[in-house]
This record gives structure tokens, C-alpha cells and sequence, in this order.
């Protein structure tokens, strides 16, 4: 009789540990948090390339060529964040 309480207290930690890391529900729920993370991320990084982009469009002390290059690398930095 003991031994089945054993037996039975290991299957049921072992749901547990299954429940909680090997699950397909388990490994979606972390891949949302990651994905909900990575997506913060980008979106602050976006966000502050964006302040640059508009605080290099408004300096009175860049004209010509370096305010182009200076727009188009920001402009082109704003395109390519996935």
C-alpha cells in the first residue's frame, strides 16, 4: 500500500512538471511572452529613432548634404527594425 502512494505522488509531480514545462500550452504561453517582450522592444527602439528623425529634421545648424544624410540614415534605420 505504501509503495501506491509513492507511485501515485511521482505520476502526479510529474503531471505537474509536464503541466507546467513540456506542455504544447506551456511552450505557447512562454513564446507569447517572449513575442509580447520583443515587440516592446522594438517598439521603444522605434519610437526613439523616431525623436532622432524629428530632432535632426528641426536643427537649424545641419543644412544641405549633412541634414540629407543625416534624415536618411535615421529614415533608412526606422525601415529595417523588423
Amino acid at each position: 500500500m505504501g509503495w501506491l502512494s509513492l507511485v501515485s505522488g511521482l505520476l502526479s509531480g510529474l503531471i505537474k512538471l509536464w503541466e507546467q514545462f513540456g506542455s504544447d500550452t506551456a511552450i505557447l504561453a512562454r513564446l507569447k511572452e517572449k513575442l509580447a517582450e520583443v515587440r516592446g522592444r522594438q517598439a521603444a527602439e522605434a519610437a526613439a529613432l523616431q525623436r532622432e528623425y524629428d530632432r535632426i529634421k528641426s536643427s537649424p545648424d545641419l543644412t544641405g548634404q549633412a541634414l540629407a544624410d543625416q534624415l536618411n540614415e535615421t529614415a533608412r534605420k526606422l525601415r529595417h527594425k523588423p
